[in-house]
């Protein structure tokens, strides 16, 4: 935070308004972490939306952490950011600092011992799950700029499917063939109408490529390389399009930030421009 912006919070103290926004996001971001209520008990049956993190901290042996919705509500939200837009961004902290996380340690070659959690990824519908904690989660709250917000975790001595995966007939498919590479098979998959955010994380439990290729690759990546590889499969469409006669412009505005596209006649190029607001924390 700048010191003018700090300044302006000290003078305001959430009561004054002076930044202009509607509610102090200071304020509302710790009332939502302050409602956050970690379980102290050693073992949870609870639905998974589903939710399952790779991490890439030791790679290649990093930390697998399927997550159970122990805060009550719709847990199928919790992990579909296609639907967040438009939602309060208090609704999306509180769900997902609500989950809690069972850690386990895995080795990236080897997704075949992590069988179970690879069937949790790729359920399109919640799942009730058995997590068994070493000791009770941490209360801890994780906010990143290169991943969703995370609540407590503990390391997972065992995590047990209590109900079954519903896996989508073409993910379902793509993961029993062991010949069909993972670039082919994420296309395949998002012409089928999966959700991108199911594709990722089915790519990111090692669920998709030909069968001695398979491994699991941290959710950052997994992210990546899924857009990556889809815009591509796009972009083979655009370049056949008939070139524009006039410039489009398109504005959207959402949780403080503006989006602008502007379409150009002429041959394909491209350019991303992001800038932030003067007096914040990246631009002080």
């Amino acid at each position: 935070m700048s010191s003018r912006a700090a300044n302006l919070c000290l003078l305001c103290r959430g009561a004054r308004g002076l930044c202009g926004k509607k509610s102090c996001p200071v304020f509302s971001l710790w009332r939502t972490i302050e409602s956050v209520r970690v379980p102290k008990v050693s073992e949870l049956e609870e639905p998974s939306p589903p939710s399952v993190f790779v991490g890439r901290v030791g790679y290649p042996r990093v930390r697998v952490a399927p997550a159970v919705a122990a805060a009550g509500g719709d847990a199928e939200l919790y992990e579909r950011p296609e639907e967040w837009l438009g939602m309060p961004l208090d609704e999306v902290l509180r769900m997902r600092l609500g989950l809690v996380r069972g850690v386990l340690q895995a080795d990236i070659r080897k997704p075949g011992a992590l069988e179970e959690v690879a069937l949790l990824a790729m359920s399109s519908k919640p799942v009730e799950v058995e997590v068994r904690f070493a000791r009770p989660p941490r209360p801890s709250v994780r906010l990143d700029l290169f991943a969703p917000p995370f609540g407590p975790a503990g390391e997972a001595e065992r995590v047990r499917l209590l109900g079954n995966p519903a896996v989508p007939r073409p993910l379902e498919r793509a993961y029993g063939d062991g010949g069909l590479r993972a670039e082919e098979a994420v296309v395949r998959l998002y012409e089928s109408g999966v959700p991108v955010s199911q594709i990722q994380r089915a790519f990111s439990v090692g669920a998709l490529g030909c069968f001695r290729q398979r491994k699991l690759v941290p959710t950052r990546w997994s992210i990546t390389a899924v857009d990556d590889i889809i815009s591509r499969h796009l972009l083979k469409r655009v370049r056949g399009l008939e070139h524009l006669d006039k410039y489009l412009f398109f504005e959207r505005k959402y949780a403080d930030n503006t989006f602008v596209a502007i379409l150009a006649p002429g041959p394909w190029s491209y350019e991303w421009i992001e800038a932030w607001f003067p007096h914040t924390t990246w631009n002080p």
